[in-house]
């Protein structure tokens, strides 16, 4: 009996393979949620706390990831920075997506002049880089945690507008909204029962993408000294720890690999959800546009 050998590998479904990371994202996602949820618990101090005989002490037993220049534990800064990340992220996403249902729906539902005075609207958010213009926001409302808020706020929606006018466009022209006007349905009817629900897969896909990179603009804007002061954020504690980076790396070194973390397990979570809805044909944007906005 003769065997032959040969060099085929076995062949993984693009199903499954979406599948793998959609659980892996989000697995990491939901222990992120239940560090931020729970920060009080799992965190081994306050944060706030001064022990300035424990400057800049190495990780070790007893304080895990180390301590910074005035003696605050690190991780308890880590874990609690997890709780402002993921609440200005589900903020800023919550208001991003109301607004651009609105916006966006509304231009793309009604066309005509609403939807050029819109569109001309989102043209000029478009035309200045947006990190810059959440710069200049946060600097003239000042430094907070609320003010933070709403400068990502004010450009978030942008994206989730211009996603959900290009799928009205192009369902509000199918037979069977055709039909529904046709019966005699009102028009408000139609938008939130026949059309709304057929929009919502690439703005599911931009909601996972853009926590991703809601989280980083605002380690970025913290990092700067736009956030609140007196909040511990990943931003904040890297900031303090590049100025010691060849004293103590190890006050910039964990939030740091915690951005990273949390961006990279936002991004791969959202591969998954878009990959799946694509599979399943229930995506009309081509692959990638989840990427563009925040």
């Amino acid at each position: 009996m003769a065997f032959q050998l040969t060099n085929e590998k076995p062949k993984i479904s693009r199903g499954a393979g979406y599948r793998r990371l959609l659980i892996a994202g989000g697995m990491v996602v939901a222990v992120l949620l239940l560090v931020a949820l729970f920060a009080p618990w799992l965190a081994p101090s306050d944060p706030g706390a001064i022990h300035l005989e424990s400057s800049l002490v190495a990780p070790g037993p007893g304080h895990w990831f180390g301590h910074d220049r005035l003696g605050r534990d690190i991780l308890s800064q880590v874990i609690y920075g997890a709780r402002v990340s993921m609440m200005v992220g589900i903020v800023v996403i919550g208001i991003s997506f109301v607004l651009g249902m609105i916006v966006g729906g509304a231009a793309g539902f009604f066309g005509g002049i609403l939807d050029e005075i819109f569109m001309r609207v989102v043209d000029v958010f478009l035309a200045f880089p947006g990190i810059l213009l959440a710069i200049a926001l946060a600097a003239v409302l000042g430094p907070s945690l609320k003010n933070l808020v709403i400068a990502l706020s004010c450009l978030g929606w942008v994206g989730y507008a211009r996603i959900i006018r290009g799928q009205f466009l192009s369902v509000r022209e199918r037979g069977f909204v055709e039909a529904a006007r046709a019966l005699g349905i009102g028009r408000l009817r139609i938008g939130l029962r026949h059309i709304l629900p057929h929009c919502l897969a690439p703005v599911l896909i931009q909601a996972s993408f853009g926590m991703g990179g809601v989280i980083l603009a605002e380690s970025s804007l913290s990092f700067l000294g736009l956030g609140s002061p007196n909040t511990p954020s990943w931003g904040r504690v890297l900031s303090e720890g590049a100025e010691l980076m060849r004293v103590a790396p190890h006050i910039a070194i964990f939030p740091g690999l915690a951005i990273m973390i949390s961006v990279l397990s936002f991004n791969i979570l959202g591969d998954g959800v878009q990959g799946l809805l694509m599979k399943k044909g229930d995506l009309f944007l081509q692959r990638g546009s989840g990427r563009n906005g925040a």
